[in-house]
């Protein structure tokens, strides 16, 4: 499954990190935050996209302000990543886009959506918690694990 280096614009900082679906991921993010949130860049990764953040993040290290949040421009960072050889791509189409949900499937993520912040951040929490588990990921999984966690 590919991976992907992203950069989020927040208000007065910026996020990169890696993810299978960075558009998911910055729902996801925004949501758990509550700080809007743009997905800005993204950058197709290799076998090792651990390493490749930890490579990103040292070389940023002088405008770190914590974790994965950075104080610089995102046009400053994509300098920096793209010299480092990172090609920046499209992002892949969101996860939860490919899922259809019926009512009664509704209705579950409803009872849940207070928890989570909203409907569209209880399904994005069980994305993303099991994408990091053992992806692909299905709505019956993400349907389980909202049940389960909320």
């Amino acid at each position: 499954m590919n991976s992907y280096l992203y950069i989020m614009e927040a208000p007065d900082a910026i996020k990169i990190g890696y993810s299978h679906s960075p558009v998911d991921r910055r729902a996801s993010v925004a949501t758990q935050w509550k700080v809007p949130l743009n997905l800005k860049r993204t950058y197709r990764l290799g076998d090792d996209p651990a390493s490749a953040e930890a490579a990103v993040h040292a070389k940023l290290a002088g405008f770190r302000r914590n974790a994965e949040w950075f104080e610089l421009s995102v046009e400053d960072a994509h300098e920096t990543i793209s010299r480092m050889g990172f090609e920046e791509c499209d992002p892949p189409k969101s996860k939860a886009s490919v899922f259809r949900f019926s009512d009664d499937e509704l209705r579950l993520l409803e009872r849940h959506a207070q928890t989570y912040g909203s409907l569209k951040g209880a399904l994005m929490a069980g994305l993303h918690a099991l994408d990091a588990e053992r992806p692909p990921v299905t709505k019956a999984d993400v349907l389980a694990w909202v049940e389960e966690h909320g």
